[in-house]
């Protein structure tokens, strides 16, 4: 399943019947047949919660997506890690 944030398609696996959806973010898993995507985005609900997070996250962000509710999250290497990241963040604002 594609989430609704169809300019970054983060955090999904997806099968080989939505491989034309896939961009360059991708990459095949091998023999399981389908694709895994590895690099994240973190999305809010709107672009201040995100500018907010932008101040206080330490590691820094990469482009912005979703008209400035979403960006790019360097460094993090699974969803586990950006759901930690964003459920922090939101228990400490």
């Amino acid at each position: 399943m594609i989430n609704n944030y169809s300019c970054c398609y983060y955090n999904e696996t997806m099968n080989s019947n939505q491989m034309s959806t896939v961009n360059d973010i991708s990459k095949w898993s091998g023999s399981d047949n389908v694709y895994v995507q590895d690099k994240f985005y973190i999305h809010f609900d709107t672009s201040k919660e995100l500018e907010e997070f932008s101040k206080k996250y330490k590691y820094g962000i990469g482009c912005k997506c979703c008209s400035n509710t979403g960006a790019f999250m360097p460094g993090v290497k699974s969803k586990k890690e950006l759901d930690k990241i964003k459920d922090d963040f939101l228990k400490n604002r």
